[in-house]
């Protein structure tokens, strides 16, 4: 009997593990056997899983058509694998940090990596740009069905100050310089909160303030159009799957003081009934996209092709 392994770090408490997390529980769901696996060198410690999670040891042996599915990054651990025999699927949730596993797009089924699997068509996109030739398969993330619009919005904005956190004081500060009527909004940021806390904080939030950074995909602003808030911000670039001019104020990147205007005409949406209406049915839309059955249906897309013939194998009950 064969397996799937998801490689980790940490628990799924961030947004890349958490996205492993869902891959493992579609998995199992479609009958596979699949785990998450935990591979650092320090202790594991205690963190909550939904999903199954196995430890690596080194007295751990693979059968050759076991699956490791490892992240872009991990430069130490894609040339560690590259030699064992053994099925191996690169996991690109960000293209941006795709050359810190890998000097070049050549290397990567040099080191004997069958596919790659990415988080938005934007990032497999951009693998072809640079020249990857080999399996490729879009598999969009599902959102957490907490991130729903069922409370009175405050006019306050949320944000998530982690990734600019120099940018992000200084557009708090520009906007409450050119809009001094508007420098008493509250600011709410949402940081080291769990995903109840979050989800809660977008629900009662009349804008969210989108400072995404280089993402794959960016999931954050998709968790405030499923809450009903008005975005503002950045795309991130990854966000070009989904950001247009009818679910969201977004700005070019470096245009600080676009954001500033921005924000000012999101909080007057937010306050005309008709045209917040407009823009929360936009996102809501939007945010409909990246459903459970659209996951499923790309995972399976996936799965099912590259297990092949064999995939009776992989069955939780084979063996």
């Amino acid at each position: 009997m064969n397996a799937i392994y998801y490689c980790i770090r940490r628990g799924a408490n961030s947004g890349g593990e958490a996205v492993n997390e869902d891959h493992v529980l579609a998995l199992r769901a479609m009958g596979y056997r699949a785990y998450l696996f935990y591979i650092e060198d320090a202790p594991l410690g205690h963190f909550a899983s939904r999903a199954p999670v196995l430890r690596a040891g080194k007295s751990m042996v693979f059968a050759p058509n076991d699956v490791l599915v490892v992240p872009e990054p991990w430069r130490f651990h894609i040339d560690g694998f590259a030699p064992m025999n053994v099925k191996k699927v690169m996991h690109c949730q960000n293209p941006y940090y795709l050359f810190n596993g890998v000097d070049d797009a050549s290397e990567i089924e040099k080191k004997g990596i069958s596919a790659v699997i990415t988080c938005s068509d934007y990032t497999t996109g951009l693998l072809r740009r640079v020249g990857y030739g080999g399996v490729l398969q879009t598999i969009q993330p599902a959102l957490s069905g907490l991130f729903q619009n069922t409370r009175e919005k405050k006019l306050q904005i949320a944000y998530m100050p982690r990734k600019r956190e120099f940018e992000t004081s200084f557009v708090k500060g520009l906007f409450r310089s050119l809009y001094p009527d508007l420098r008493d909004i509250p600011w709410v940021p949402i940081h080291n909160m769990s995903l109840e806390d979050c989800a809660r904080t977008l629900d009662e939030s009349a804008i969210f303030a989108a400072f995404s950074y280089i993402e794959g995909l960016g999931l954050p602003p998709l968790e405030a159009m499923a809450s009903g808030c008005v975005v503002v911000g950045f795309n991130g670039l990854g966000g070009a799957d989904y950001a247009t001019p009818h679910n969201g104020f977004w700005i070019n990147e470096g245009d600080h003081f676009g954001f500033a205007h921005a924000l000012a005409e999101g909080l007057r949406a937010a306050t005309a009934p008709q045209w917040h209406a407009s823009i929360q049915l936009q996102g809501r839309k939007t945010a409909e996209r990246y459903s459970s059955e659209h996951f499923k249906g790309d995972m399976s897309r996936f799965w099912e092709p590259y297990l092949g013939e064999n995939k009776h194998e992989y069955l939780l009950g084979a063996g």
